[in-house]
């Protein structure tokens, strides 16, 4: 399976999640969208069915489900994820602060 990973607005999204499920196996294939937005998920089993999700930070997964794969063949997917309605309101980090030892001469 190969393909590319555009916003509504045709920008690529470098860095999507893609997963690929055989579902009567429940076998999953995983791989990171490249430069230009392509991803290849190779050595998949043929058949079917799969469903396909692609995934990225503010937008809407895409996804696809009953593909069904030709031994020998390619099968090519051109995604386009939409802006998403949820809004990230704020990102907290945590931690502890630490004291350092300070020795004292008098």
């Amino acid at each position: 399976m190969t393909g590319t990973a555009k916003d509504n607005n045709g920008q690529p999204l470098t860095g999507a999640s893609v997963m690929a499920v055989h579902t009567p196996s429940g076998t999953t294939y995983t791989t990171i969208a490249g430069k230009d937005g392509v991803f290849n998920i190779l050595n998949m089993r043929p058949g079917g069915p799969y469903s396909l999700k692609i995934t990225f930070t503010g937008l809407q997964p895409f996804t696809l489900d009953g593909l069904n794969l030709e031994l020998g063949q390619s099968y090519s997917v051109n995604a386009e994820l939409s802006q998403s309605a949820q809004v990230l309101e704020a990102v907290v980090v945590g931690g502890r602060a630490r004291r350092a030892a300070v020795d004292r001469i008098e």
